[in-house]
């Protein structure tokens, strides 16, 4: 195997996974009950909360209702 065969077996793995990635988020941000950016879904997928509410703690508004889960 040379270095050519390499790069395109690892492009072809990294498009795969990509396109799994982006299948899971739109059912994810289809199943939501209100439309939601995509950067809001990673951010909930990955630190279980709300990324709303993490800007609105820290722009220095604090931690609402919603936010505090």
């Amino acid at each position: 195997m040379n270095t050519e065969d390499v790069l395109l077996s690892l492009m072809a793995m990294s498009t795969l996974i990509g396109w799994g990635l982006f299948i899971s988020l739109q059912s994810e941000i289809n199943t939501r009950p209100e439309p939601v950016a995509v950067a809001d879904t990673v951010w909930v997928l990955y630190t279980g909360s709300d990324f709303e509410g993490a800007c609105a703690f820290l722009r220095g508004g604090g931690v609402d209702e919603e936010g505090a889960r």
